[in-house]
């Protein structure tokens, strides 16, 4: 939900006519999603001009530091009203807790990155939790009372306001993510022009829901008379909450999913999600080339573990090949950002429109 929640604020504050600049990680297409400047992708050039100028500077650094880097070495040549990070990993130990934030956010809780955030909610929440700041504010949006119970006595104990959507009954466990989403960040806007006390006077009915789309997440692709939908959906909390939209408002006619590594368990469970899906709606695991990407192998025994209610795939460019010609079609891609890179680079390089 982060990646999300920080497009909706960037879009929030834009209509506001705040100067925005946004970090985002990872990309889909090129290196320039992640640094924006007032609702646009930098300038590849300006990107490029920056590499080189603080390389020699910056080259100790990891892939993730050294782009967070020229981000803050843009910004500084021309300071925005309102800086937009989201943590790539974590929090605590992330770089963009270099910064002090005035605001954090805690959108959802996943078991994702456990041999570095630990391999348990509570421990993975406080390391998401490393990002808030003594007497600033923190707002989050967690449907477990244990995980809302252990966030309160963090920032408690940190000195830190604190405010869950759904301890306040802005939210409710049958909302999905889009919504979730949604009441968070405009909660958050709230609190950021008015100040912590404004939270009292928060009402999330009074917000209409949405459809807004933002880069892979609900974005839409169409080849021919293919529509190509699609939801970021890597751990198990993002996987169960994308099967809750494709039930309730996204009703594809086809899901295809593929993964990076994850541990077993994971991916067993990710795949009994899928299968709660309608069978009208086809099923289809399927394999990316990457050096993150799940073995072909273990995509294959989740698929026989399926009992036939999910097909395998080897290769999805010759599957969108053979079914350019079919009727209308509407197929969610889900699973690892990487895998929705791939399939977008190449749908781009077809002539799909965006």
């Amino acid at each position: 939900g982060k990646g999300e929640t920080a497009y909706r604020l960037e879009q929030m504050l834009l209509k506001k006519n705040y100067k925005v600049a946004l970090w985002t990680s990872p990309h889909l297409i090129s290196v320039c999603e992640r640094i924006r400047f007032n609702g646009l992708d930098v300038d590849a050039k300006k990107c490029l001009e920056t590499f080189e100028n603080v390389y020699e500077s910056a080259n100790s650094l990891s892939y993730y530091e050294f782009l967070f880097y020229v981000f803050l070495s843009m910004t500084i040549e021309n300071i925005p009203d309102v800086l937009l990070l989201e943590v790539g990993l974590g929090g605590r130990l992330d770089a963009v807790n270099l910064l002090d934030a005035d605001l954090s956010l805690i959108c959802s809780i996943g078991r994702d990155h456990q041999a570095i955030l630990g391999n348990t909610l509570d421990k993975i929440l406080i390391e998401k939790l490393g990002v808030t700041r003594a007497g600033k504010i923190c707002l989050s949006a967690l449907d477990s009372d244990f995980l809302r119970s252990k966030a309160k006595k963090y920032t408690d104990q940190k000195k830190t306001q604190y405010w869950d959507c759904f301890s306040s009954g802005q939210l409710h466990s049958d909302d999905h993510y889009a919504r979730r989403n949604q009441v968070l960040a405009s909660a958050a806007l709230l609190a950021f022009e008015n100040g912590f006390d404004s939270l009292k006077n928060f009402d999330a009915k009074a917000l209409k829901s949405d459809n807004l789309i933002f880069p892979g997440r609900r974005e839409v692709m169409t080849l021919g008379a293919l529509s190509f939908i699609f939801i970021g959906a890597h751990n198990i909390d993002g996987f169960r909450q994308a099967v809750k939209y494709w039930c309730s408002e996204g009703h594809p006619d086809e899901v295809w999913v593929s993964f990076s590594n994850r541990p077993k368990r994971d991916l067993k469970i990710c795949t009994a999600l899928l299968r709660r899906l309608p069978k009208k709606v086809k099923k289809i695991f399927t394999f990316f080339e990457h050096p993150r990407a799940l073995d072909i192998e273990i995509l294959q025994e989740l698929t026989n573990e399926s009992q036939g209610s999910i097909e395998f795939a080897t290769d999805w460019k010759q599957l969108i090949n053979s079914m350019e010609k079919d009727s209308n079609r509407k197929i969610a891609v889900s699973g690892s950002y990487y895998f929705i890179g791939s399939l977008m680079r190449y749908l781009l390089e077809r002539g799909a429109v965006r």
